[in-house]
């Protein structure tokens, strides 16, 4: 069946539908789906079909579930509906899922691979009628040097929240504002500086520069430990531990000169290690509940301002 370059493949039934080979006249069609869909291997090859998920104009309730892993070289796309991954990995130039639709993203077990550069390679920042469940990891895979990659996540919440791999590339990376884990191992590029919210654990790479700037990193998670380990970088901008969980020192952590560390709520912990945390300025000046397990570990603030220290307001503190 030919199919022009302006048309499209639509998956009508809720079995898996048998679809033609693929002739020389098919063109980039997207895959639009009217109920739930299963993409295995008898789908024709992948390669440069952008593909978009279930579309809100044609049916918001429908499932697109993978039966093996998907591979485009073009951009990815969840308009409406849910995209079950089912334990496989979709691997695509870029994903978009920006809009306020109710929308799913079931990674299970499986992953997000973004091969794209130089151009915003994820986009879930309006997070109006999104759910993210199972374990959700994204990866950017991306080995050269050219342009900026950008990973908008907008304000996602502790539960709505994705984790993301950084693991090649000498290039820029913008990733804002909202994560779980954020691991740069194998990345040798700039990480430019941006607000953002980690749920989980930060680990960044010693061949990586972390640029300076006045947004914040602040740890957030309301329960658990978040690992944090820096080797060996200087970390020039604010950095700050909210809610009920404990921020814990995998290494020294060695902010800029002129930068603050504020203990909003929580525990922070430098006695795994007996680890030193060398800022500015230290303050925790609130009636929240939080603490500093030092442990033989130590706080050094380097800067010579008046009040490089405050913890005027005692109440909640406390420390080990």
């Amino acid at each position: 069946m030919p199919v022009s370059q302006s048309r499209y493949i639509s998956l009508l039934s809720h079995d898996t539908p048998a679809i033609p080979s693929p002739s020389p006249t098919l063109k980039k069609p997207s895959f639009k789906c009217t109920s739930q869909v299963k993409l295995g291997d008898r789908f024709p090859s992948h390669d440069s079909f952008p593909v978009t998920f279930p579309s809100h104009d044609i049916s918001p309730s429908g499932t697109v579930q993978l039966l093996d892993n998907l591979t485009t070289s073009s951009g990815g796309s969840l308009t409406a509906g849910t995209l079950d991954l089912n334990d496989f990995d979709l691997t695509c130039f870029a994903f978009s899922s920006n809009n306020s639709n109710t929308r799913t993203i079931d990674f299970g077990t499986g992953e997000i691979n973004i091969t794209g550069n130089n151009t915003v390679v994820w986009t879930t920042s309006t997070q109006t009628g999104l759910t993210i469940s199972g374990t959700p990891i994204v990866n950017g895979t991306y080995s050269g040097s050219t342009g900026t990659r950008t990973f908008n996540t907008g304000t996602a919440t502790e539960a709505n929240s994705i984790s993301f791999n950084i693991t090649a590339g000498t290039d820029i990376v913008a990733v804002g504002q909202a994560q779980k884990n954020i691991n740069f191992t194998g990345f040798s590029g700039t990480l430019s500086n941006t607000t953002k919210t980690i749920y989980g654990n930060a680990t960044f790479s010693n061949t990586m520069t972390v640029a300076s700037g006045t947004a914040s990193t602040t740890f957030a998670a309301t329960s658990g430990t978040q690992n944090l380990t820096t080797n060996g970088l200087t970390i020039d901008l604010p950095v700050a531990k909210d809610g009920a969980g404990t921020l814990q020192l995998q290494d020294n952590l060695t902010m800029g000169s002129t930068r603050t560390f504020t203990l909003t709520a929580g525990t922070l912990d430098l006695s795994s290690g007996n680890r030193t945390l060398s800022c500015a300025l230290f303050s925790s000046s609130n009636s929240n509940t939080r603490a500093i397990a030092f442990g033989t570990g130590q706080i050094d603030v380097t800067s010579n301002n008046i009040g490089i220290w405050n913890t005027a307001t005692a109440t909640g503190f406390s420390y080990t």
